[in-house]
């Protein structure tokens, strides 16, 4: 079945100030639950487009297609990019893309179970296939990911990868635990705290260790 594992850290940074923050959780609106990440330099740019998006969503019918979907999100983008972005003020020096966002949104039909998954930047938007990464230096991660990436991985192994992209990204001044997780299935969405997932993966890893260790014994 498809399913679908989203992973994010909880670290703001504005100058010198670091704050935890939750970047991600399962959002009830109308016939859907959402999933709304958003990465950029403006905060209040970042916060205002993910609850246009929110406030949107609450308003679609039920049984949309992944296309019809997808279309209504570009149509918000753009709304929001010229009533907010464009003219939103930056320092002289600063480029356009400053103002540059990237989103990851998953949505979940709650009549049908159907999951849909895009990524955004500024105002283009498409669906997403196997993987997508976005936040600070993100392009920087993505050849990794594209080599740990395997077909066909369940949700475990794929959170563990995505805790792993993290945890290698911690040296980061702009990312800091703890980490979050939210899988997205058709049975609902949840989220599971990062720790509980990693200590599962010890747990398994000593299993297979002394499994090896008695298979040897009886070999000897």
């Amino acid at each position: 079945d498809p399913a679908v594992v989203i992973c994010s850290d909880s670290q703001e940074t504005a100058e010198d100030f670091r704050v935890e923050v939750q970047k991600i959780k399962p959002i009830d609106v109308g016939s859907y639950q959402l999933v709304i990440g958003g990465s950029g330099n403006i905060g209040a740019l970042i916060d205002g487009q993910a609850e246009a998006i929110e406030r949107n969503v609450k308003r679609w019918p039920a049984g949309l297609s992944e296309v019809e979907a997808q279309t209504r999100l570009e149509q918000i983008l753009r709304s929001y990019n010229n009533r907010h972005v464009k003219d939103y003020p930056i320092a002289d020096d600063m480029q356009p893309e400053y103002k540059v966002m990237d989103f990851l949104i998953c949505a979940r039909d709650k009549t049908n179970s159907q999951i849909y998954l895009w990524k955004t930047s500024a105002t283009t938007i498409k669906a997403v296939g196997n993987y997508a990464l976005v936040g600070w230096q993100a392009a920087a991660y993505y050849y990794h990911l594209k080599w740990l990436y395997r077909s066909e991985l369940s949700k475990f192994r794929a959170t563990l990868i995505g805790l792993q992209l993290l945890r290698s990204a911690q040296d980061n001044l702009y990312i800091g635990d703890p980490f979050h997780v939210i899988e997205v299935d058709r049975d609902g969405m949840r989220t599971w705290p990062a720790e509980n997932i990693l200590r599962r993966s010890f747990q398994q890893r000593r299993r297979k260790e002394k499994s090896a260790e008695s298979f040897a014994l009886s070999r000897s």
